[in-house]
């Protein structure tokens, strides 16, 4: 948890002529104390990540697919990813790449958990379908990156699934 020191400084410094001039008691000065404390602590912004990076690479029959649409979505029941936030298209070795999703937010001096959701959907034969999903229940951001495997695995299958390949950071 970081502090804002100049915004405790300030309050530490009024709280210790009020107590010189005897206009305060030491219960209120500690009131005063932790009210300027948990202040500080709220005031002060970060970006908590929402997603990881995804890296991946996307197969039909086990050969590279290029130019192929993906969409990323923050909603777990959306799995045809209508109400997506991010795009890509796969590049001539069937790879892509999301950034990591981030959002401005407070400190708080509570301890809160998260739920964060994402799903990935490919658009094929003029439509999308979800080709990935995953979650991060926890306190703070979701950090590292994901290097999904994506393959169709058969001439008939018009499924895509993806494998996460890399160790999870939760």
């Amino acid at each position: 948890m970081r502090y804002n020191i100049n915004y405790i400084a300030k309050s530490l410094l009024l709280i210790e002529k009020a107590a010189k001039m005897r206009i305060i008691s030491p219960l209120h000065l500690l009131i005063l104390f932790l009210i300027s404390l948990s202040s500080a602590c709220t005031s002060t912004p970060y970006n908590r990540g929402l997603t990881p990076t995804i890296d991946g690479t996307l197969n039909i029959n086990s050969a590279a697919k290029s130019g192929i649409k993906l969409y990323l979505s923050l909603d777990s029941k959306d799995r045809n990813c209508k109400k997506h936030i991010k795009t890509t298209v796969t590049n001539e070795q069937g790879q892509f790449h999301f950034a990591a999703i981030k959002q401005q937010m407070t400190y708080t001096p509570l301890m809160t958990y998260y739920l964060n959701e994402w799903v990935i959907c490919a658009e094929l034969h003029d439509s999308k379908q979800m080709i990935y999903s995953d979650n991060y229940y926890g306190q703070g951001s979701v950090t590292g990156t994901f290097n999904l495997i994506c393959d169709s695995h058969s001439k008939l299958s018009k499924q895509i699934t993806c494998r996460n390949q890399s160790a999870r950071k939760d």
